[in-house]
């Protein structure tokens, strides 16, 4: 009998365990599976060594379909009496019948949770590796600690994001699996909220100031600047050019320095045709009316709302 490399041989034997448990509907985690490989090698060199094991009682009638790939991979030949001893070691370090169980729980509920998400609201969160690999994260593998998440600020404003993740905490209990815990809840939030927002297009503002065309101009740029990522100001206009219809069809909303707007008759019928949220700020633009602009941006943002025609709620979870 040929010897073989450890660690020439190692990768290739652990991908073909990979497959071959998969296609019996067992999977197992990573460190699992690096431990099942390692002890297959240091079985077969103990085998090829002359180590005798005795009989192992509760021989099997045949080898598991994959074995022979690994006799090829490894260039041996395993006795029935070695291949139950592998398989011996392998149900013994593994459990995979008892603690591999919860991981299959696992996946079947991240898969639960991507259609529940999709078939409600009309969202397809499963091709988010951000997402993915975070689910993967804390449910595969076990919780993390609350010092191992660690956010420049909190997100409990985003609610339809938070939702979602007290969503995925029920479909787990609904597997026989632990709820997450409240500050994984939170981090959860934050990786949906990222996926939910990373993508959304920006808003259209049109600015109506009562100021020379330099002033607006250059208001007009500061706010540009200041939200470039999130924002589009289409248009900088003086209060009169409200009657002009046209000039708004193209916002989703107004900024205006005018706090009386509301109380001008001479206003009133242009306001009620163009239906749009008003901002009011004043006409410095301050610190505080960037804070407010942020704040109602942030509130048209997925993870804040949701969608259109959504409603979230655990009792629609099946």
């Amino acid at each position: 009998m040929e010897t073989f490399g450890a660690v020439y041989t190692a990768t290739p034997l652990h991908d073909i365990l990979i497959r071959g448990l998969a296609g019996q509907g067992i999977l197992l985690s990573d460190a699992k599976m690096s431990m099942l490989t390692f002890q297959i090698l240091f079985s077969t060199y103990r085998f090829q060594n002359g180590h005798e094991i005795g009989i192992v009682k509760n021989d099997l009638q045949h080898k598991p379909k994959w074995f022979p790939d690994i006799e090829q991979c490894l260039n041996v030949h395993y006795s029935s009496n070695e291949v139950n001893y592998i398989v011996s070691q392998m149900l013994a370090i593994q459990g995979i019948h008892h603690e591999d169980k919860q991981l299959r729980q696992a996946q079947k509920a991240k898969k639960m949770w991507f259609s529940h998400v999709k078939r409600l609201y009309s969202i397809d969160l499963s091709n988010e590796q951000i997402l993915v690999s975070y689910l993967t994260l804390i449910i595969d593998r076990g919780p993390l600690s609350t010092d191992q998440i660690i956010f420049g600020q909190t997100i409990h404003e985003h609610t339809f994001a938070i939702a979602l993740a007290k969503e995925m905490s029920i479909i787990l209990v609904k597997n026989n699996l632990p709820p997450l815990e409240p500050s994984i809840v939170t981090g959860l939030a934050a990786i949906i909220t990222i996926a939910l927002d990373q993508n959304a297009p920006k808003k259209n503002a049109i600015l109506l100031i009562d100021s020379e065309e330099g002033i607006r101009r250059y208001s007009s740029y500061r706010l540009s600047k200041r939200f470039s990522s999130n924002l589009n100001i289409i248009g900088a206009y003086p209060l009169y050019r409200i009657n002009d219809i046209h000039a708004f069809k193209k916002c989703d909303f107004i900024l205006c320095t005018s706090h009386t707007l509301l109380e001008w008759s001479t206003y009133a019928s242009a306001i009620k045709r163009i239906n749009k949220d008003i901002i009011f700020i004043n006409p410095s633009i301050s610190e505080t009316d960037m804070q407010k602009i942020e704040q109602y941006l942030n509130s048209l943002l997925p993870s804040y709302r949701g969608f259109a025609n959504t409603s979230v709620s655990a009792q629609n979870i099946d």
